[in-house]
């Protein structure tokens, strides 16, 4: 049985700065045929004020705020221990990680933050969301495997 990887996409506005658009829709191309060499089965889906599945390439347009409670929503309403790969530069309150952070708890969800964008700022999001590891996009495979359990945490940021 397939392990379902549920990749979330920080479509924000400051996404669309500094050609960070350009790298998440690369990202995103790929995701689908890695996460298939380790027969997981992807579900993307677009967080902005709300979550949205990602139906086409072209719907990942850069607007609005991404939502800490639209997020934390979505991760206590999956499945227990489901594992989430986050794309985000990274640009949100503490005050807003630590809802995220409660909800992964509370679910015992798994998660491998991707920073995307060269002002992303991934000690921070490490910090702010008490994770091991903060992953870069060059670095998605590993985070795919690190979900999947193939890798330790010391390959990390």
């Amino acid at each position: 049985m397939s392990e379902r990887l549920n990749v979330v996409v920080d479509a924000s506005g400051s996404m669309g700065a500094d050609g960070k658009l350009d790298v998440m829709r690369a990202l995103v191309v790929r995701l689908k045929s890695i996460a298939q060499h380790f027969d997981m089965e992807t579900s993307i889906f677009l967080w902005r004020e709300d979550m949205q599945e990602l139906g086409r390439l072209k719907d990942l347009v850069p607007q609005g705020r991404a939502e800490a409670a639209a997020l934390s929503s979505f991760i206590r309403e999956g499945d227990e221990g489901a594992c989430y790969l986050l794309l985000s530069d990274g640009f949100w309150e503490a005050e807003e990680a630590t809802k995220v952070k409660k909800a992964i708890h509370q679910k015992g969800a798994r998660l491998s933050l991707v920073a995307v964008g060269a002002e992303a700022r991934p000690m921070e999001m490490k910090c702010s969301l008490g994770l091991d590891m903060v992953w870069r996009g060059e670095d998605i495979v590993s985070a795919i495997q690190f979900l999947h359990g193939d890798i330790s945490r010391e390959a990390a940021l």
